[in-house]
């Protein structure tokens, strides 16, 4: 293969590593003010994938960010669903870029996050 094709490829893959930090970084930092003004919120996560089948309708993605885990998966409290789903369904647009399809993303108050695939229908 020619050099100069090579030498693009990884062009194009670091500047779609410089896209994705430059969209993370204010997702992060808005993620920090919710938690700075939320103090019971710990964690928040949520799924993100694309259909397998979409009937007659193409596969979309998908961000399922309704009822989002609060502080840990099998907790839910309504009140802080509620404004964490508002808070996501502003980024939803972005998501795939940020973390990836197929799924789960977990945010901690301490700033770190961790995708994990996940299995949908």
């Amino acid at each position: 293969m020619n050099c100069q094709v090579v030498d693009t490829r990884e062009e194009v893959k670091a500047a779609r590593g410089r896209a994705r930090e430059h969209a993370t970084t204010p997702f992060l930092a808005a993620c920090r003010e919710l938690f700075n003004i939320y103090p019971e919120l710990e964690s928040f996560g949520w799924r993100q994938f694309t259909a397998f089948f979409g009937g007659d309708s193409p596969c979309r993605f998908r961000v399922l960010c309704d009822e989002p885990d609060i502080n840990g998966p099998d907790i839910q409290e309504a009140k802080l669903q509620g404004l964490v789903a508002e808070f996501l369904s502003g980024f939803s647009d972005e998501m795939e870029g940020m973390f990836g399809d197929h799924v789960r993303v977990t945010m901690y108050r301490e700033g770190t996050f961790e995708t994990e695939q996940c299995d949908h229908d």
